[in-house]
């Protein structure tokens, strides 16, 4: 460190009011300090303007809640496609066989609690290694990792699923072959049902470049 560096590092921390604005951009850094960390939270402004919504009764508290786990669940699903999960799915075979609708309605229970267990702490290692690469979107990861020619029309095969009927994966697999000329990822019918319309997602929009000619 030279000492222009340690100088502004040195006024910094006898600036009081300086440091917990800094540290207010990042409060999740300061989770082994309980106390600071919930000061400076209530500074953050972000935090400020949610807690001015909630009072404001723009969106309730389970409102956000539910967007926080709708993501979380994506997140999960995208790790999940990458684990060997046969465990689970001769499990369920065993009790389903060929009825596929049944794996609806099976419970916990049925699965086992320990398998269950198995499946989220693998979900969690898979998290920590992805933490770096795993994207908020499919058409954001890396070239090599997801079907990006998909994923720039996949807004004519929500039209598909939605409005046309194809509602499962396989007959939009074949329906995306014959009229885009890409295969449709399995994940895609769980992300039309968790996101809604591609159109509307602005980091889609920007990405590919849609406009209301493009249809």
């Amino acid at each position: 460190m030279d000492n222009k560096t340690r100088a502004e590092l040195g006024n910094i921390l006898t600036d009081q009011e300086k440091l917990l604005e800094i540290l207010s951009q990042n409060p999740a850094a300061l989770e082994g300090y309980p106390n600071l960390q919930s000061h400076v939270t209530d500074k953050n402004q972000k935090s400020v303007e949610y807690r001015r919504a909630i009072r404001n009764k723009e969106f309730t508290k389970d409102d956000y809640r539910d967007e926080i786990l709708s993501k979380l669940d994506w997140f999960g699903y995208e790790a999940c496609c990458e684990l060997d999960l046969d465990f689970i799915i001769n499990t369920v075979a065993a009790k389903c066989g060929a009825d596929i609708d049944a794996v609806k309605h099976i419970t916990i229970e049925d699965i086992g609690v320990d398998r269950v267990s198995r499946l989220l702490h693998m979900i969690g290692e898979a998290m920590y290694s992805k933490s770096d690469s795993l994207p908020s979107f499919p058409w954001e990861a890396k070239k090599g990792q997801t079907n990006h020619a998909f994923w720039k029309k996949c807004h004519l095969a929500y039209d598909a699923m939605m409005i046309e009927g194809y509602s499962s994966h396989y007959k939009l697999n074949e329906w995306a072959q014959l009229t885009l000329g890409v295969s449709c990822p399995q994940s895609f019918p769980r992300f039309a049902r968790t996101y809604g319309d591609p159109r509307l997602i602005e980091s889609w929009v920007k990405w590919s470049e849609w406009t209301d000619k493009n249809d």
